[in-house]
């Protein structure tokens, strides 16, 4: 029988430590492909259907939007994902501008991935005191948060990346 201190002991404990970890990649992996998935079926959807419709009635905010993210999709893309603000009229907004899609979605996966991999680790159940978890949570949020008032002061004060 193995005891609290015993080589069998650690050795479990080390593998489940490994599943957990392998548990919330897979978990991190998943939801990053289905946010990808989703962002992009939305920015199709809005490019191939809606992008005449709207510049016929609302060419100015498709040329403002354009003015936004024409120099720096991947960073303005980034920083619009770690700001709060609704997602989907994200995707759809790029969808009717000239953004091309691989660096929208390059984008959108950095900027969801602090968010997925919070989501990941409540989710997956991993066995850390929630003193830590809440902590992880947390630095991973203010983290975000920084980054994206980081992004649009450069943006504000003129500066390009």
């Amino acid at each position: 029988m193995a005891t609290e201190g015993s080589a069998a002991t650690r050795e479990g404990r080390a593998n489940a430590a490994r599943e957990q970890r392998a548990k919330v990649g897979q978990l991190v992996a998943i939801g990053a492909i289905a946010s990808v998935l989703g962002c992009t079926v939305a920015f199709y959807y809005s490019r191939l259907l809606g992008r005449s419709l709207i510049a016929k009635y609302l060419p100015g905010k498709i040329a403002r939007l354009d003015g936004f993210v024409r120099d720096n999709p991947v960073t303005m893309t980034l920083l619009i994902r770690l700001l709060p603000g609704s997602n989907i009229a994200t995707n759809l907004a790029s969808g009717v501008s000239s953004v091309p899609v691989l660096p929208f979605l390059l984008g959108t996966v950095f900027g969801y991935l602090p968010q997925t991999i919070v989501f990941a680790l409540v989710g997956s159940g991993v066995n850390v005191a929630p003193g830590w978890r809440i902590g992880l949570g947390t630095a991973l949020f203010v983290a975000a948060g920084i980054l994206g008032v980081y992004l649009f002061r450069r943006l504000r004060h003129g500066r390009h990346y």
